[in-house]
């Protein structure tokens, strides 16, 4: 299942979210990889209770074994991530929908203000109302804004959580 493609829960799936405690294992896994003790540890709860939850969860295919190391660490798959982070591509799209729909906005008011328009009958307006500038500016401006909102990422880093530890 790629990166992009849509997080599909059917009514298993539902019931495997529909536990506290197995919401808490993803949040814990969504941290670190952990095996079984290490989450029986940090949830305060029995190995065996732990074993049963992560085994729901892996046949749901929200996590999976590293079946190759010793201890067998359980991480997310794309389904788990996607489920525990579900607007990071939600918010680009809806900002690129935005983004779209003001710059479109931006234009059709400058076109107003510097070509005029036609009014329904054939007579034209040479009159350029001020009002289709600030409007074309105002839109112009939120689209650049959210243009600039998108691009933050690529430029602007969070500072590391272990930056001070060198």
């Amino acid at each position: 299942m790629g990166e992009d493609s849509d997080i599909i829960l059917d009514s298993d799936d539902l019931a495997v979210l529909s536990s506290k405690t197995r919401i808490s294992i993803l949040k814990a896994i969504d941290k670190k990889e952990s095996t079984i003790t290490e989450l029986a540890e940090e949830l305060g709860i029995s190995k065996a209770s732990v074993h049963a939850h992560v085994a729901e969860l892996e046949f749901s295919g929200l996590i999976e074994a590293d079946k190759v190391r010793k201890w067998h660490p359980y991480s997310l798959t794309n389904k788990g991530r996607g489920i525990l982070h579900p607007h990071k591509n939600t918010r680009v799209v809806i900002m690129l929908g935005l983004t779209v729909f003001c710059m479109t906005a931006a234009i059709y008011f400058f076109v107003l203000y510097f070509e005029g328009f036609v009014y329904l009958g054939g007579t034209s307006s040479a009159d350029h109302p001020l009002i289709f500038l600030i409007f074309g500016d105002i839109f112009a401006l939120i689209a650049l804004s959210l243009i600039l909102m998108m691009i933050k990422p690529l430029f602007w880093s969070e500072p590391s959580e272990f930056a001070d530890e060198e």
